[in-house]
Formats: structure tokens, sequence, C-alpha cells
């Protein structure tokens, strides 16, 4: 395994639309010991021809086809090709700093964390278009290393770390070591498998470092805003597969406590006719592991009404924002 290089695992999915923007900035980082692996989902739009136009100019750029399977089948088959010392996951329509990997790097030498993760830009144009920020010198760069008790608890919604997987950088034995468990993911999950990963790999470290610097760019999808019967039920298969991940890897019974006070607020968030009976199923599975006081999972309309307004404010500010 190259001790110096950095695996860049990129799923795509129709992304005829941005894989060029997010591979131009790849392609002007200030770190150039780079690979990246592209994982074709089933794409049926142009974006293959988009990447192999960009192969030509780039040797440093491999693409994969799969049949389409989600993006979780897309991940593990990635993982399954790393070669190099460090790996980062990037999502097709994202944009890094062009000093993300030089200074994820940095960070990684001067801690030897298994991670290290960023702030994120939230500042996207009208027009989709980021506003990158300034060059970084080495004075700007602030970190700070994060309790792994702390880390792991924030997936499940307690504290205010981003739980995705696409703005770190990790050590890829970590990644590898804990491919077993992320295999256990349901692959038709398509919410919260972010979360999911991610509580497998924290599983598995011991040192998480935090750059005080904004280094990757996320693309807002308005998609997540839709309320779906659909959802509520990948939400209710979220909770049940982490409750079957805290028991059996022997975490701290909090966990559960925390996974469903998580989900429920989940649930409320897309809340429905029927989600008390949602509430009801986590309820139950809890109940498995941990004693449950039911009447602080009762439905009311103050509960629905707060999370609506609450949504409609969310609503207001990414329609002035972005």
């Amino acid at each position: 395994m190259n001790q110096e290089n950095i695996d860049i695992i990129i799923p795509i999915y129709n992304a005829e639309k941005t894989i060029a923007e997010t591979l131009q900035s790849i392609i002007m980082q200030s770190y150039t010991s780079w690979r990246v692996i592209i994982i074709d989902d089933g794409s049926i739009d142009k974006s293959v021809d988009i990447v192999k136009k960009y192969m030509k100019k780039d040797s440093r750029i491999e693409y994969f086809y799969k049949e389409n399977g989600g993006i979780i089948s897309a991940r593990i088959a990635g993982i399954k090709r790393i070669k190099n010392k460090f790996v980062m996951l990037v999502d097709n329509d994202d944009i890094l700093h062009s000093q993300c990997l030089e200074i994820f790097k940095l960070i990684m030498e001067k801690t030897d964390a298994d991670m290290v993760m960023s702030e994120l830009f939230q500042n996207m144009s009208k027009h989709g278009h980021f506003k990158i920020k300034k060059k970084y010198t080495v004075d700007d760069i602030g970190y700070e290393m994060i309790d792994m008790e702390k880390a792991k608890r924030g997936l499940l919604g307690e504290q205010n770390y981003t739980p995705t997987v696409w703005d770190k950088l990790y050590k890829s034995e970590v990644i590898i070591n804990s491919l077993d468990d992320i295999e256990t993911i349901p692959l038709k999950l398509k919410t919260g498998e972010d979360m999911c990963m991610n509580l497998c790999i924290y599983n598995r470290m011991h040192s998480i470092a935090m750059a005080h610097v904004k280094l990757y760019n996320y693309r807002y999808s308005n998609t997540f805003l839709n309320k779906t019967i659909d959802k509520m039920d990948e939400v209710v298969l979220f909770h049940k597969w982490r409750s079957w991940f805290i028991e059996n890897e022997n975490m701290n019974k909090e966990y559960h406590r925390l996974n469903l006070s998580h989900t429920y607020h989940l649930l409320l968030f897309y809340g429905f006719d029927n989600v008390q009976e949602k509430v009801d199923s986590i309820v139950e599975e809890t109940e498995k592991y941990i004693d449950v006081d039911k009447d602080k999972y009762r439905v009311s309309g103050l509960n629905i009404k707060s999370t609506d307004s609450w949504m409609i404010k969310m609503k207001r500010w990414m329609l002035k924002n972005l």
C-alpha cells in the first residue's frame, strides 16, 4: 500500500450536470499524489462520456461500471479497490477547496489521527456555483482532537459534528477493517446511510481531528425536504439497523436511547397521519434492549405543528440563500 497517495472514491449516478466540476476541483488540488476511483452505479445519461474525457487528460482518474445498486453498494465497490494509505469519499456533485487534500494530509501527519474532517462551505450562489474562499496559510490551519465518545454520540444526533462520510480523510486501513460491518447496512437504505457507514467506521477508530477551516463544498439538494411515506419507512429501517449494530457491537446501552430520540424526531420531521404507528414500531424495537417511557413518545398535534413550522422556515431559508 502506497504510504503517501490518497484514493478518492466518487460514486456517480446520472451526474452529467455536475461531475465535470467535481473532477476539475480535484485536478486543481495543490497536493498532487492522488488517485480517483469513479464507480458508475448504472448511469443512463452522459456521465461516462464526461468522465472518459477527463481520463484522457489525466491518468490518475480510473472508471469502473456496475449495475445500479445504490450509494452504499457503489461505495463498497470503491472501498474494495483501495490501494493507497489514505482515502476520501466524495459525492458526484460536490467541490473541494484547492488545498483540501494538502491540509487534510498535513493534519493527519501532525496528529496521526485515524480521520480528519473539516468545516463545510454552505454558500452557493443562486445559480448553483460555489464562492470559493481564499487560499489558506499555515497560520490559518487550526485544529483540535475530537473525543471519540462524543463523535459516536454525534452519529446518533447529539453533537454538532457532520455525520457524513464525504468531508473527511480516513486512514484506509480503518475503512478496510470496517468493510464487513459496512456490508451489513441494508442496500436499499437511502436515509441515514452516511451515519450508518460512519458508525461502522468510528467503532474501529481511536482518534479524530477537526480542521477549523472550510475545505469541502456540499451542494444542497431540495429532495430531502419532500415528505413521503417511503421516507418514513426508510427512517424505521434506519433505526432498526442502528439498534442491531449497537447491540451486536456491545456498545453503551445509552446509545439505544439516543437512537430512539433521534429517530423519533426524524419521524416527526416527515410526519404523516400514521406517524404514531411508525413511532410505536421504533419504541417496540428499542424495548428489546432497554426500558422505554412510552409516554415520552406520544405524538400530539403540537409536535407535528412545531415540526412543520420548522420545515417552512428551512424552506424559506433555502429559497433565499441557495
